[in-house]
């Protein structure tokens, strides 16, 4: 919409909120019986929600399909400046209910989507546009490691493992983090836990 990706500070409650980016991941979850798509995936829900709740400014990196799911996921989004669109299909999560209506995700289209035939590559754009936020979020599943040190640097950087974590990449990945999240606790670290996500602040 031409909307510059360095906007004005947003002001709530005599306070300047958040600036937040999300960098990586997207996934249409696809409930297939009722033939409906929703936009999401961790570091798009983030700073969509983080809008949503309190105003902040928020922003997006990452590679969306050319197909007609694709537009329609970029159609919902603010700031698309910095967004690659790929000819190919989306990714999809496809989700079904049992019969207590609780929902499942009972597969993917993986390899063969846009998001992964053409990863994320950043740029001197994208590092540029990051300097302008006050926090860079993204997900395990973004594919982004090679990316985390230079991010890190130009700002705080906020990372969520889901349940894809062990001691080794916790070691390697959490000294470049201001807040990690897991899901699970600890108990893949052989503690017992909840089943309930974890985040952790690194200050």
């Amino acid at each position: 919409d031409g909307t510059p990706y360095f906007l004005a500070p947003v002001h709530g409650g005599g306070k300047i909120l958040m600036k937040l980016l999300g960098i990586g991941d997207n996934v249409l979850d696809d409930y297939r019986w009722r033939q409906e798509l929703y936009p999401g995936g961790n570091s798009v829900n983030v700073p969509v929600l983080a809008r949503r709740y309190d105003g902040s400014t928020a922003a997006y990196i990452g590679v969306l399909a050319d197909d007609g799911a694709g537009l329609h996921f970029a159609s919902a989004l603010r700031d698309i400046s910095r967004v690659r669109v790929m000819h190919g299909v989306s990714a999809r999560n496809y989700i079904e209910l049992d019969e207590a209506g609780d929902r499942h995700f009972v597969g993917n289209n993986g390899r063969e989507t846009a998001q992964y035939q053409a990863l994320l590559c950043l740029t001197p754009g994208d590092y540029a546009m990051m300097e302008q936020y006050d926090l860079a979020h993204t997900s395990i599943h973004s594919w982004l490691d090679a990316y985390h040190p230079a991010i890190s640097r130009r700002v705080p950087l906020s990372l969520d493992f889901s349940g894809e974590y062990d001691r080794v990449n916790i070691a390697q990945l959490c000294p470049l983090l201001r807040f990690a999240f897991f899901s699970g606790g600890a108990a893949k670290m052989g503690r017992r836990c909840s089943d309930s996500p974890v985040a952790i602040s690194n200050t």
